[in-house]
């Protein structure tokens, strides 16, 4: 046989959306030229050394590669199984808590969530319906602006490729508390004789 399989093309085990590629090398003993051609589940795919895998779909998917000669020979090379799983979406442990604190203040709201190291994860802190910031980690600094507000956060959990998943928070409370008037300075009183007026200061 003239058509020497060199290199076998790999299985590849990705997430939905990933790049990934299959790659094959031959050679023909008698220096005929050769070409490759790839098949998906059966069907024609590409042609080349390379193929790009469609990871578009989560499933299981066979690929082999037909090296054929000018000469009419063919040698189909392994199949193998590209699998692509789907992305996981973000599991919340604990969930972000009401809190009450003076009008004015700051307040560190925080919470737990299992983030698996094959993604990146995105949180988005929304206060009265508007997203107010975005952060690398579960954990947000609120100002305390109004008596009331609602607030929660969503979580995504995203792959190079841009694919991804979210899960929204619990919505947690806000309660904003007016500061207490402190007097300083206590009013004075003096004595004076009738007809003369007094200012006391506070």
């Amino acid at each position: 046989m003239a058509i020497q399989i060199t290199m076998q093309p790999l299985s590849i085990n990705c997430y939905l959306g990933d790049y990934r590629s299959f790659s094959i090398d031959a050679t023909e003993t008698t220096g005929a030229p050769i070409g490759f051609n790839w098949f998906r589940d059966g069907r024609q795919a590409a042609s080349g050394k390379t193929c790009t895998a469609n990871t578009k779909t989560v499933g299981s998917f066979s690929y082999y590669c037909r090296v054929n000669s000018i000469t009419g020979e063919s040698v189909n090379s392994n199949t193998v199984t590209l699998t692509v799983n789907d992305i996981v979406k973000p599991v919340i442990l604990t969930q972000p808590q009401d809190f009450e604190e003076y009008i004015g203040s700051d307040h560190t709201v925080s919470f737990t969530v299992d983030e698996k190291a094959a993604f990146a994860y995105k949180y988005e802190w929304y206060k009265d319906g508007a997203i107010v910031a975005t952060t690398s980690d579960p954990e947000y600094t609120y100002r305390v602006t109004s008596v009331t507000a609602t607030a929660y956060c969503v979580v995504t959990a995203s792959r190079p490729s841009g694919y991804g998943k979210s899960t929204t928070s619990n919505t947690f409370t806000i309660t904003g508390k007016p500061r207490e008037v402190e007097i300083v300075i206590e009013p004075s009183s003096k004595t004076v004789p009738i007809g003369y007026g007094h200012e006391g200061t506070v």
